[in-house]
């Protein structure tokens, strides 16, 4: 397939599967979180968006060839921008009452799934599929959730089980699911960014992913992420829900 079909493709792949897979998972969260459980996931993406965000990105960075300094420039800008969301969640988990020092958190196992599942690769169009164009949409996705469950609804396929999901005959679920304060971090901070960074994996999949062999890698790839996401952010709601009480 043409790369630039292809990356298009597996992009939108991402989409739809993670309008799904992050209402059924967040889906869970029945009222906006207020204290220990919300602390806990601000710390967990402090951590994430430092070793996945910046280590992987930092990693394609040096695999690419000398030629692809364009593309080296935009890691650049995304490198900073994944220290950045870094430091947002930090502060917030500072401004709850909770620890936001990156050398105090101790990862989990859901954690370290998803750094190994989106580090671990050799080529850039594997570390451009597991991070950008796979970790990033689902992540995307699950932010504008947090912030207005409604966004999903409306952006998204009105299935019924979605729908069910979501609405349940509860008004509470309507609502954001983090405070104030964090929602406005997300929706004017990280959340323009991270699809700039879906645009980066898309465009090096459109220079390198020009082969059916590598092609295929990035669809192997992808599904390997997609089950690391399901682990680790399972695991993540399951933490959060447990902290809420």
């Amino acid at each position: 397939m043409n790369s630039r079909q292809f990356a298009r493709d597996l992009v939108r792949h991402s989409h739809e599967w993670a309008q799904q897979y992050v209402v059924q998972e967040y889906g869970r969260i029945r009222a906006s979180l207020r204290s220990e459980g919300l602390i806990e996931w601000c710390r967990s993406f402090m951590w994430r968006e430092y070793m996945v965000g910046v280590h992987v990105t930092a990693k394609t960075l040096a695999l690419l060839p000398d030629a692809d300094q364009d593309l080296k420039l935009m890691l650049t800008t995304q490198i900073v921008e994944e220290w950045k969301h870094s430091q947002i969640f930090a502060e917030r988990a500072r401004a709850l009452g909770g620890d936001g020092d990156l050398k105090h958190y101790a990862p989990t196992p859901g954690d370290w799934e998803l750094y190994h599942w989106t580090y671990r690769w050799t080529h850039p169009v594997e570390l451009a599929t597991a991070l950008q164009c796979t970790g990033e949409v689902m992540i995307t996705t699950m932010f504008r959730l947090l912030v207005d469950p409604r966004r999903v609804l409306l952006d998204g396929e009105t299935a019924e089980a979605i729908r069910s999901q979501i609405l349940r005959d509860d008004d509470q679920a309507l609502q954001s699911l983090v405070d104030p304060e964090t929602a406005r971090s997300l929706r004017e901070e990280v959340i323009p960014d991270e699809g700039q960074h879906i645009r980066f994996g898309r465009l090096i999949l459109e220079r390198h992913a020009t082969t059916d062999a590598l092609q295929q890698m990035a669809l192997r790839v992808q599904q390997e992420k997609m089950a690391a996401l399901r682990t680790s952010h399972g695991q993540l709601v399951d933490r959060v829900l447990s902290l809420e009480g």
